[in-house]
């Protein structure tokens, strides 16, 4: 069976970049743009060599629908909710991330599950998936 990761991000070049990092390090990304396709993957994949998830921070929840919120905690939740490893890669100022930092630990604790990394500042994704994968290494 082919690994496959998911992949949100909804800013096309930034997709494209995460997706053929993805690639070349032998996976099949899958690629979404909102959260709705996002939670929609996670249910249609889970279990079916799913490795795990790259998530912007921001993102919208529909189609068409504005990128303001933090939709992105909401597949951290999701993600951990399912028992699927999950990186979070966003240009956030990581001086201005406390609220995010503190919505990512509340997600923790009530998943009883921890996210595999957190990147800030840099829409970084080799290091987002290098923390990815090296949460998977026993798989």
């Amino acid at each position: 069976m082919i690994k496959k990761i998911i992949v949100v991000e909804d800013k096309t070049e930034e997709l494209q970049k995460a997706c053929d990092l993805v690639m070349a390090k032998g996976f099949m990304p899958l690629a979404c743009s909102t959260n709705e396709d996002a939670v929609d993957t996670i249910k249609k994949y889970q279990g079916k060599g799913l490795v795990g998830i790259l998530t912007d921070l921001h993102f919208p929840v529909r189609e068409g629908g504005s990128p303001e919120g933090a939709s992105g905690l909401h597949v951290v939740y999701k993600a951990l909710e399912a028992g699927i490893p999950v990186v979070i890669c966003s240009n956030i100022d990581h001086h201005k991330a406390d609220w995010a930092n503190d919505l990512v630990g509340a997600i923790e604790k009530a998943t009883g599950k921890k996210v595999a990394g957190f990147v800030q500042d840099s829409k970084n994704w080799e290091r987002a998936l290098g923390l990815l994968l090296n949460e998977n290494k026993g798989d």
